[in-house]
């Protein structure tokens, strides 16, 4: 079930997995079977879940290739402490 309000560009999700209102999901994302991705959240490309994962409201999940792409190290980055 993806919810009409939601923005969903991957065709790669689990049948079975809910996606609710206002929720980002970015295309190149894959996101596993029975997951439940609550509203307002965001996944990114390249972005994998596996099976029966759920995303708690408000949840960014960010591709690491930006920080790679950048030559800074994960270490470094404050939003991965």
């Amino acid at each position: 079930m993806i919810h009409p309000s939601a923005q969903v560009d991957t065709d790669r999700i689990g049948p079975n997995t809910r996606v609710w209102q206002f929720a980002i999901i970015l295309d190149g994302a894959q996101i596993g079977d029975y997951c439940n991705i609550n509203c307002h959240t965001f996944i990114e490309n390249d972005v994998v879940l596996g099976d029966q994962v759920t995303v708690k409201s408000g949840v960014f999940f960010m591709e690491w290739a930006s920080h790679r792409q950048s030559g800074l190290h994960r270490s470094e980055c404050h939003l991965c402490q």
